[in-house]
């Protein structure tokens, strides 16, 4: 077991800008299940805006929550679908019969800051770590952050369930706090969460099981290579 969290040295804001140049143009995940419910089909910029305009109202319209997980689904990718299919013992879709009033305990933590939010939002079913990471990153306006398998491969884990067996959600955001405050460049967590998912992108694939050896930007590829050793991925 790692004792201490350790976050590569990258450069956080070129890493942060190439997510900006490149991500938020990239169009939302769409599919039959959740295009039933909702037919966004825009940038994911777009889709922030979106969110946004939901989430910083200062009293959040409970009617409003449903399109409010559909945007935020929509924006994080293809493993949303789970909240859209069908239990297999009770036949129910948790999009039609998931608990309200969790969420609102959940969104309210994430106005708070609170690292809470993010077991808060597990608690809903088909919402797993890696998008109660997202929906607790909206909704706490980028100071809370996501836990994926992009995250976790830059942290020396091959996923964010090994990752949280070694760590805390909360031991993980001080760390983040920690590099936001010293650097004083950013605005929130997020921002320096996007820098990870950027470099991430760059060298691994999803899995963690390859490094990309001809990545198309060089820069911090050193720091790639170390992290691949830790990752187990090349000698």
């Amino acid at each position: 077991m790692n004792k201490k969290i350790i976050i590569p040295k990258i450069d956080f804001e070129f890493w942060n800008s190439q997510w900006n140049a490149n991500f938020e143009k990239t169009n939302v995940y769409s599919n039959h299940r959740i295009d039933f419910y909702n037919d966004f089909h825009g940038t994911m910029k777009e889709c922030e805006t979106q969110i946004m305009s939901i989430v910083d109202n200062a009293q959040i319209i409970e009617s409003q929550i449903p399109l409010l997980i559909d945007l935020i689904n929509k924006w994080g990718g293809k493993s949303s679908r789970m909240f859209y299919i069908p239990n297999r013992k009770t036949g129910l879709i948790p999009r039609e019969s998931f608990d309200l009033k969790q969420y609102i305990k959940a969104l309210e933590l994430s106005k708070q800051k609170s690292s809470l939010a993010f077991s808060e939002f597990q608690k809903i079913e088909g919402i797993g770590p890696s998008f109660a990471g997202k929906h607790a990153m909206f909704c706490s306006k980028g100071m809370l952050i996501i836990l994926d398998n992009k995250i976790a491969g830059t942290l020396g884990f091959k996923s964010p369930k090994e990752l949280l067996s070694n760590f805390s959600y909360e031991d993980v955001l001080i760390e983040f706090e920690n590099i936001r405050q010293s650097t004083n460049k950013f605005l929130n967590n997020t921002e320096i969460e996007r820098a990870l998912f950027a470099f991430h992108s760059n060298f691994f694939d999803n899995a963690n099981s390859k490094l990309n050896s001809n990545p198309k930007i060089t820069v911090d590829f050193k720091i790639a290579l170390e992290l691949a050793r830790i990752l187990k991925i090349v000698d």
